[in-house]
């Protein structure tokens, strides 16, 4: 597979993969491989793992979980193997310069996470339903609307003679191509605003109705953030 680069909201989870006790991986793994096939979200599977381990606090399962969930998905669109990937991901620790795991503890760390990955239950619903969500070129980040004034100056240039209100819609997004975070920038007056808000609340109308539908014949829908 290519090469890949380890997402900085992961590196946290990561690290406590590297930073567990013995005793303390041990339970995380029996308690992960006690868990259902499939849970709704990393927040149930998280609570689940947490109940049944004393000994990690529950931020540090929630960056455990957040990470192997990820990395499951990653393991099954590759087609590669818990072994394979594990290496992978510690050889991108690697390339990188990170700190994240101690050279003494890479043999240690490759193994916990093969171990780990080859739980089916980290195949979580929302990570699966998140992954359809964003299979796509562009996926959206963020959105910010810039409003400024500008001045419309006469047939001199000593006073303008009056004001014209810009609106800039600047919108975030990944490009799925390159892999990273880029940004455009659309100039937008009232009536645009206007348009836009229609659109939107049109949307979010045509979901609700879709949400219903599905609930009436017994489908569920994943929110997904």
């Amino acid at each position: 597979m290519a090469f890949i680069k380890v997402p900085d909201r992961y590196r946290d989870g990561l690290a406590e993969i590297a930073r567990l006790s013995e005793g303390s991986f041990s339970e995380v793994y029996e308690a992960l491989a006690k868990a259902p096939r499939e849970t709704s979200s990393q927040t149930e599977l998280a609570d689940r793992v947490s109940e049944e381990v004393g000994s990690v606090g529950r931020d540090q399962v929630k960056n455990l979980i957040a990470a192997l969930t990820s990395l499951y998905q990653v393991r099954g669109r590759a087609g590669v193997s818990s072994e394979k990937l594990a290496t992978e991901i510690y050889d991108a620790i690697v390339r990188e310069g990170s700190d994240l795991v101690r050279k003494e503890d890479a043999g240690e760390f490759r193994s916990r996470l093969e171990k780990f990955l080859g739980l089916d239950s980290l195949n979580v619903v929302a990570s699966k339903a998140k992954e359809l969500q964003t299979d796509v070129e562009r996926a959206f980040c963020e959105a910010r609307i810039l409003t400024d004034l500008r001045p419309v100056f006469g047939s001199t240039v000593e006073a303008p003679i009056a004001m014209v209100i810009v609106h800039t819609l600047k919108l975030a997004y990944h490009d799925a191509a390159t892999g990273n975070h880029e940004e455009i920038f659309v100039a937008l007056d009232g009536g645009d605003i206007e348009k836009l808000k229609a659109v939107l609340e049109r949307a979010e109308k045509k979901a609700k109705s879709l949400a219903a539908r599905l609930q009436t014949a017994g489908i569920k829908t994943v929110e997904v953030s």
